[in-house]
């Protein structure tokens, strides 16, 4: 025991400041552990570890280990996605929460992810290891990355790699669900639509989400259909999500399937009375969604995020005045590199269109100061 502390939570994820501010379940001490240790995030104890293009490596196994008691327990986020082994190693010195690393090997490998929908019938882009006849309107995705840096158009052949997979571009919008899974049993959490980058150089990295939004019914019924066979095929537990997207006839494409908590999470706080991370803790723990209690979200409320990237290099200076509603901050002095992520912006917003040209006016703002600051950013009129 730790002086009275029935047991340590573990949480780990490549960055973890959205899951860490949730209220700590009860009786529980909280370690965080990810790759940035950004000044705003609040545990008991913050662990900086390495990350390998956003991967965990086998460092974290003995971070935990030497931290650890029997009892203890671990939820875990992105970073694992290359080597979900090292969540088997990491079950050797607490409980790990969520689902097996066979489901997570599953979802992380697009080739046979694509098998496996194809085999249940679900809808998803054609997915190839080699190269295509004719490279337009395919992507070129890395293999075991997440945030969409990684993903190139495929008629730009000058960035293909030799260790990736060819995706057909589907065109429409890109959406994500987020839902609460016990096997068969599953609870909607809500949808997010995601924003479109405008980052020159990275037109398809994961710039951030709103929510909740609303979709039409014969989409929504895919949706639904889709997470339900999901989860009962895959016996998911706990929060769970996946990105899709709906084309002009209104069909749906699944992407990506993340068995884990999600960066859009915190969107969706306030429907969970209890918080969305204690909620995660229950389910996990009693493989049921007995007692998940979900407000219905506020009308004419639209929640928004989006990461700021750093257009050029830089470092943070000692008196960098923060604007409102910014989160997963950098330390002053850190260095943060061209394409890298400075922070988070967030708003509430009456509709989806001034919650997008909100977000890019806090976004502006952000840059902004640091110019003001003489970081050398340039801004693009």
């Amino acid at each position: 025991m730790h002086s009275g502390i029935e047991r340590t939570l573990f949480l780990l994820s490549a960055s973890a400041r959205a899951y860490a501010c949730q209220e700590v379940p009860p009786g529980c001490r909280m370690v965080v552990m990810d790759g940035y240790a950004d000044s705003d995030l609040q545990a008991d104890e913050v662990v900086r570890v390495d990350l390998q293009e956003g991967q965990f490596t086998e460092a974290i196994v003995e971070e935990v280990a030497v931290r650890s008691q029997p009892g203890d327990i671990l939820i875990y986020g992105s970073g694992f996605e290359q080597q979900p082994h090292l969540l088997k190693s990491l079950s050797r010195h607490v409980d790990v929460l969520g689902n097996s690393p066979h489901t997570l090997s599953l979802c992380a490998d697009p080739l046979r992810l694509h098998r496996y929908l194809k085999r249940l019938g679900i809808c998803s882009p054609d997915t190839q290891e080699q190269r295509p006849d004719s490279d337009a309107g395919w992507l070129y995705k890395a293999s075991g990355c997440s945030g969409g840096a990684h993903v190139r158009s495929g008629e730009d052949s000058t960035r293909v790699g030799s260790e990736g997979y060819w995706q057909r571009q589907i065109d429409g919008d890109t959406y994500s669900l987020l839902f609460f899974a016990a096997s068969e049993n599953i609870r909607m959490i809500g949808v997010n639509r995601l924003l479109k980058s405008d980052v020159r150089t990275q037109p398809y990295i994961w710039i951030g989400a709103l929510a909740p939004v609303r979709l039409e019914e014969s989409v929504w019924q895919q949706v639904e259909w889709s997470a339900k066979l999901l989860s009962t095929d895959l016996k998911l537990l706990g929060i769970c999500g996946f990105d899709f997207i709906v084309d002009r006839k209104n069909s749906v494409y699944i992407i990506d399937i993340n068995p884990r908590l999600t960066a859009t999470f915190g969107l969706h706080q306030e429907r969970v009375p209890d918080g969305l991370l204690q909620m995660q803790l229950q389910i996990c723990e009693s493989g049921s969604l007995e007692g998940v209690d979900l407000k219905e979200p506020e009308e004419n409320r639209m929640r928004g995020m989006r990461i700021v990237y750093a257009p050029d290099a830089l470092h943070i200076p000692e008196t960098m005045n923060w604007p409102a509603e910014c989160t997963d901050l950098p330390h002053p002095g850190e260095a943060v590199g061209q394409g890298e992520p400075i922070c988070t912006v967030h708003g509430d917003y009456p509709s989806e269109s001034l919650a997008e040209s909100g977000l890019h006016q806090q976004t502006h703002a952000v840059l902004q100061e640091l110019q003001a600051q003489g970081c050398g950013v340039q801004l693009t009129p």
